[in-house]
């Protein structure tokens, strides 16, 4: 594990362990997350998720002081190859969706399903590399698990980080059906829509990542899934998941612009100059351009003229831009 520079000192994490219950009936959920082998001097410094109750924090199994606030600073003087296992709770009764700004978490329960997304304490040591693997492990009292990686066991997906991205960690609950596409490498979720309309989206995915691999190769990942719950207004891609609440069919240059996700930074890496991160937002507007001038002329030069409006407006460029008609 390559170490990570943190004020004072050094430190590395060697294994990051999840372990959470979701209760769809309670809407409530509980969790520990153990960080083992780690190294540092003289603290490690965790960025505090709002919305959570940290209840126990211990240090080599030895219980610890802390001060609930928007960080926990964990002392650890003459620290040396121990674990930090931190115990927090959760209540989705109260929780609305909350844009994942500033460390704020994305999160929402509707009926049978859940969705938590950045549900850990994430260690800040001044490091956009800071783990390579999370295995994440759920219990639940009722439907199935969906979260990024590769599932090892029912409800235990490893997470594999792409080099140099530390992004955030979706998990999803609820009674999902489920088809495998391209000889198992896309597997498409889906929970109350149609078996058609769930058969269109797939279709849909499956040409725009074949698009993908034809013109800019393979993406980062060995498997990608998508997730389609309805009632539910999320729009993100995570990892190797993409969640998509709204009509792809409809909004399919859009889609096309989340599905580029996966080649971003599945392959692409910033561990020298996080300045280069804008990469992840120009390589899929590129790549739905691509998508739009294969499928449909008139498609094309609207999505043109769209992406210069947005450069125009951030660049307070007024009318100043080309005309692409």
């Amino acid at each position: 594990m390559k170490s990570a520079t943190a004020p004072g000192g050094t430190a590395e994490i060697g294994v990051t362990t999840i372990a959470m219950n979701i209760s769809l009936e309670r809407r409530k959920f509980d969790a520990v997350v153990d960080y083992s082998n780690i190294t540092s001097q003289p603290y490690v410094f965790f960025q505090r998720t709002p919305r959570l109750n940290v209840e126990d924090i211990k240090v080599d199994n030895r219980r610890v002081g802390f001060i609930q606030g928007l960080s926990l600073v964990i002392l650890l003087k003459d620290f040396k190859n121990g674990s930090v296992e931190i115990e927090y709770t959760g209540d989705y009764s109260t929780m609305k969706k909350i844009a994942p700004q500033r460390g704020y978490i994305e999160g929402q329960i509707t009926g049978d399903m859940a969705f938590l997304r950045m549900e850990f304490l994430r260690p800040v040591l001044n490091s956009i590399e800071l783990f390579h693997v999370i295995t994440v492990r759920v219990k639940t009292d009722r439907g199935t698990v969906i979260g990024p990686g590769e599932e090892i066991a029912p409800g235990v997906w490893r997470i594999t980080f792409p080099h140099g991205f530390n992004g955030v960690i979706p998990v999803f609950v609820g009674d999902f059906k489920r088809m495998e596409l391209m000889n198992g490498r896309l597997t498409v979720y889906y929970m109350g829509i149609g078996e058609e309309t769930a058969m269109r989206y797939a279709n849909l995915t499956e040409k725009i990542l074949s698009f993908g691999v034809r013109h800019f190769g393979k993406p980062g990942y060995e498997k990608v899934k998508v997730v389609y719950p309805k009632g539910i207004n999320i729009s993100s891609e995570m990892f190797d998941v993409l969640a998509y609440s709204y009509n792809p069919v409809r909004y399919k240059y859009g889609y096309s612009y989340e599905v580029a996700h996966w080649w971003t930074p599945g392959t692409t890496i910033f561990v020298t100059n996080i300045s280069q991160v804008w990469f992840n937002f120009a390589f899929p507007a590129y790549f739905s351009l691509k998508y739009a001038e294969n499928v449909s002329e008139d498609g094309y030069i609207a999505l043109r003229n769209y992406y210069v409006s947005v450069y125009v407006r951030g660049n307070g460029l007024r009318n100043k831009g080309p005309s692409l008609n």
